[in-house]
């Protein structure tokens, strides 16, 4: 659809073409821009019917239609490559913005910035690159990135207009209020946040702040790996093989999927974990207070 070699369209170009797409709200161009330009194909279908797909959230967020999010997803369902998108989509698009990923331990913050870093890297987000470390990327449209531990001080001092919390079932509640304060409004960038996680337990933050989102305002998306799992083979072994495991487990529209999670990984889970935790991290349902889903929080003690 689009002509991402630099002698067909300059970055500007391509700046231009993703503010038109989201002045108009045009979905379908959205998913081929980052398509072209990111090299992502963000699966679009919702299977199961209480869920959404991950794109509907992406595409939300882009078009300005969400300022307080919860997204609960899968592990392996995206959350952290959608946020390496985001930040490098918004900060292309929009000059002037601060924005901040906080990952919930040092490790998830490291994830989410290879994932920006590697964006970043791509025709036409590596013109707009001015300097990059992973505790602040500048750009030279203004727009500045930084990829923060969910610590204390981490989450204290910086004050974007666009923040994204990542796997909030593993920060502090402490950590994640003061997280919450973030978020700034400057200029003519409103304010925004996002969490995100797997829920892993049954009364933890993220629970926490799904029951409480209609009070504060917040729209929740839900995807499990129904939704980010590879196309069903229509024949063959490893059909009989996903039907002789899940034994109906399957939503009825399954046929719809195109993720990119695969079948073979997606038996291996099954098979391997205890069902509980396959139930609460894999299938998004609400755990239970038995077994290594802790019934209400976590401590490494």
């Amino acid at each position: 659809m689009f002509q991402n070699d630099e002698n067909e369209i300059n970055p500007e170009e391509a700046r231009v073409l993703l503010r038109k797409i989201v002045a108009d709200q045009d979905k379908e161009a959205l998913w081929e821009w980052i398509r072209e330009f990111v090299g992502l194909e963000i699966p679009r279908k919702a299977i199961c019917h209480d869920h959404c797909a991950p794109f509907d959230f992406v595409a939300d967020y882009i078009f300005g239609l969400v300022d307080f999010a919860v997204v609960l997803a899968n592990r392996s369902g995206g959350k952290t490559m959608d946020f390496g998108v985001l930040d490098s989509t918004m900060a292309f698009l929009q000059a002037d913005t601060e924005i901040a990923t906080v990952g919930a331990i040092q490790f998830q913050a490291q994830k989410c910035y290879e994932y920006f870093n590697r964006f970043n890297q791509k025709f036409p987000f590596a013109d707009n690159i001015k300097s990059s470390t992973i505790s602040k990327t500048k750009m030279k449209n203004g727009s500045e990135v930084q990829i923060l531990p969910g610590t204390m001080s981490g989450v204290n001092s910086p004050h974007p207009q666009l923040v994204f919390l990542d796997e909030i079932d593993l920060m502090i509640w402490q950590i994640l209020q003061q997280a919450l304060s973030m978020a700034q409004s400057k200029g003519a960038v409103r304010s925004r946040t996002v969490l995100t996680s797997t829920r892993k337990f049954a009364n933890g933050p993220m629970q926490r702040m799904i029951n409480e989102a209609p009070e504060k305002g917040a729209k929740v998306y839900s995807w499990c790996i129904w939704e980010v799992v590879e196309k069903l083979p229509s024949t063959g072994p490893m059909r009989d093989e996903i039907e002789s495991i899940f034994k109906g487990q399957l939503p009825s529209n399954i046929g719809q999927a195109e993720g990119y999670y695969s079948w073979r990984d997606t038996i291996t889970k099954k098979k391997t974990l205890d069902d509980e935790v396959w139930q609460t991290e894999w299938i998004c349902s609400r755990p239970g207070l038995k077994g290594v889903i802790y019934g209400s929080s976590y401590s490494d003690e």
